[in-house]
């Protein structure tokens, strides 16, 4: 019998036994609650006896440099903050009329700071700009529609270029299912060849997810049948492959990806493929089997075309899901490189590679792990599972402020911990004083150190490379957070928190799919301009991510024709927007071409979001704002913090233009945040929801 045979009856005799408890603990239950970790396995052909690790590290530590998706050209320079032109009465601006589509109260507002926030219905920024158009409005191009209108059609390439991804993994997979065989039958001790049937399993397993009718190897096809079904279950279980607890429940595909079969099998191959394999010196017996199957992954890859193929969809995965790269196969790669990949399996040479990957340093702006984890293909990571964690205890100490608790508490035996952290928290940890003045008014940073761990993160963003889509996102908004110009009202900081806010909520969405309308665009050529609010530095940075996406996926041959069309479309018209806003702030006179451009803004807006017909293998996405994210879940409790959007709200504001004043009209998102107990709805109705206080600042006070 081959080694693993021995080790696949072991692991399936232990999850019988924990099944079997598990049903006499819960007589009537319907399914298992999540298992305790399971104790260490035996490693085939030694003794269950561990002995510590022995290995020395290379001297000189191989450098792991993933290579750059597609360039991304520098952010523009900070704009100048101009001082604001005194606000005009209210009956100068040009286009008076328009006035009597807001309440006294909203006019007052207006009035008094030059913009007001109306709440709105509109399901879309579509919806809205049509409404506003049928109203007389010029209209005004917010921060908030420029965000938007890049989310939507960057996520529809990444959706098609999955697609054609799905192809990719199929073939890497069946691939390396041969390749672990030959290495597993060519194995000279048990220690490899037990590696080798475990990888054997692996790749087989994501090869039946990605393909129904792939032939399972025998050796191999209980396990693998095992591994399915919990797959389907759901829920976590001891894995019958890798002895230890794994929740199959992060395999489920959900919004978009469970409306469309291929992406429901990408999706599930890809996280099964992106499983973590620790490399830990306290555990020296796990470490070496780790470090083994990790070696024998990499040669298997480095073999005939599995390397391009790999790297194709390892570059993709890493940009559009924010992965770090030094703990994948690259840096493995570079480590037996440096050892000599044949020798590092020989004997103790094992702890040399140990030692070398424990020695490896952690990605720009990350602390250096205990433990480090690898894995084949870079695990998904939203902005917010990066960041948010850093501000809960016990990254953070007990509540030192006045009952009663804030928002992010919860009262333990110790006292009054944070358990949640805020959406909030991210924006201060970008620089925004707004968000840091709406933290300090929930009594949300007044907490054991609070403010040292928010200063330490500051430190550390800035270090974090545009290299992937979320930083580069990210990077692209920092102009939102800067303080208003001098003489503006201080509550016009508010509208681009909020813009910040809902542009970090569109990094954390899978969009469901649904049908989109074809050839058909209702806005027509305006009577007058449009105006732009979204800062030039914006535009323009949102301009040179357009090109990189298009770029990164063209060079990978991962490119959709009508996407990549729609990207450089968006990149020219964000660069010519960007100069109209430059000219406009400095009170230049724009020429023909610019103003016509304003005049067509609508129309070419709509048609840049306007998709060909969904066909087979080419999904498409919902352009709906409503969303929901769960940033974070307290393990004790199970709590969650939640924030979303809403429907389109409008943003009306007076805007200067040749020394003349007009009333303007656009959208903006609806942001906010809640807390939310076990059982709760999940999607509660936007509506429903309290308006968030920095929302509030801007809407027009009750009457």
């Amino acid at each position: 019998m081959r080694s693993g045979e021995g080790f696949r009856r072991a692991a399936l005799a232990l999850l019988l036994l924990w099944l079997a408890a598990l049903g006499c603990a819960l007589p009537g239950r319907s399914a298992p609650e999540p298992a305790p970790p399971p104790s260490p396995l035996p490693s085939r052909g030694s003794s269950a006896a561990s002995w510590p690790l022995a290995g020395t590290p290379l001297t000189t530590l191989p450098a792991v440099t993933p290579p750059a998706f597609a360039p991304l050209p520098p952010a523009p320079p900070p704009e100048p903050q101009a001082a604001a032109r005194p606000l005009p009465a209210l009956d100068e601006p040009g286009n008076t009329a328009a006035l009597a589509t807001l309440s006294r109260a909203e006019r007052e507002h207006l009035a008094a700071r030059g913009f007001v926030a109306v709440p709105g219905s509109q399901a879309t920024f579509g919806e809205l700009y049509g409404d506003l158009s049928a109203d007389g409005l010029p209209l005004l191009f917010t921060s908030d529609a420029a965000l938007y209108a890049l989310d939507v059609i960057a996520d529809v390439a990444w959706q098609r270029a999955e697609t054609q991804l799905a192809g990719h993994l199929r073939a890497l997979s069946s691939s390396l299912v041969a390749a672990s065989q030959a290495q597993w039958e060519a194995a000279g001790d048990e220690e490899t060849a037990e590696a080798a049937w475990h990888n054997l399993a692996f790749f087989s397993v994501a090869a039946r997810l990605l393909d129904p009718d792939f032939a399972i190897p025998g050796v191999v096809a209980d396990v693998v049948a095992e591994e399915l079904t919990l797959i389907e279950q759901s829920g976590a279980f001891i894995s019958p492959l890798r002895g230890e607890t794994v929740d199959y429940g992060r395999l489920q595909p959900s919004g978009r990806y469970a409306a469309d079969a291929t992406l429901a099998r990408v999706f599930r191959a890809r996280h099964w493929l992106s499983q973590p394999f620790t490399i830990s010196a306290d555990e020296p017996e796990a470490a070496r089997r780790h470090a083994r199957q990790l070696a024998l992954m990499a040669m298997a890859v480095d073999a005939s075309e599995n390397g391009p193929r790999w790297q194709r969809i390892a570059d993709t995965l890493a940009y559009f899901e924010n992965s770090d790269s030094t703990t994948s196969l690259e840096a493995v790669s570079a480590a037996l490189e440096a050892l000599g990949p044949g020798t590092a399996l020989e004997g103790e040479r094992i702890d040399d590679l140990v030692a070398t990957l424990l020695a490896l340093p952690a990605p720009a702006g990350h602390t250096p792990p205990s433990a480090p984890a690898f894995a084949f293909l870079p695990p998904a990571a939203s902005p917010a599972q990066m960041l948010l964690p850093a501000f809960v205890y016990n990254q953070v100490g007990l509540y030192e402020g006045v009952p009663p608790l804030p928002v992010t508490a919860r009262e333990t035996n110790i006292g009054p911990v944070r358990a949640l952290p805020r959406m909030l928290d991210a924006a201060a940890a970008f620089g925004g004083e707004a968000a840091r003045e709406w933290l300090v008014a929930g009594n949300d940073d007044r907490y054991q150190g609070y403010d040292a761990q928010l200063a330490t993160v500051q430190t550390a963003l800035p270090l974090i490379p545009s290299a992937r889509y979320g930083p580069a996102w990210l990077q692209s908004m920092q102009t939102l957070l800067a303080p208003p110009p001098s003489g503006r009202d201080s509550a016009f900081e508010q509208v681009g928190l909020n813009s910040w806010l809902g542009g970090w909520l569109l990094l954390h969405h899978d969009t469901t799919l649904a049908p989109r309308p074809v050839d058909w665009v209702s806005a027509q050529e305006a009577a007058e301009p449009a105006f732009v609010q979204a800062p030039p530095q914006l535009l323009g940075a949102l301009a040179a991510l357009s090109r990189q996406v298009e770029q990164g996926l063209r060079e990978r041959e991962l490119l959709d024709a009508e996407a990549g069309q729609k990207l450089l479309q968006l990149e020219r018209l964000y660069l010519a927007l960007q100069q109209v806003a430059e000219a406009d702030r400095a009170g230049e006179p724009l020429d023909a071409d610019s103003l016509l451009l304003l005049r067509q803004l609508a129309p070419r807006l709509e048609a840049l979001l306007t998709f060909a017909p969904s066909a087979e293998g080419v999904p498409l996405a919902d352009v709906s704002l409503a969303r929901q994210v769960t940033l974070y879940t307290d393990p004790a409790s199970g709590t969650s913090m939640t924030a979303g959007l809403g429907p389109a709200w409008s943003l009306y504001a007076i805007v200067e233009r040749d020394g003349s004043f007009w009333l303007a009209a656009g959208g903006i998102f609806a942001t906010y945040e809640l807390r939310q107990a076990p059982g709760e709805a999940e999607t509660p109705d936007p509506q429903a929801v309290e308006t968030a206080p920095w929302l509030r600042a801007i809407l027009a006070p009750p009457p």
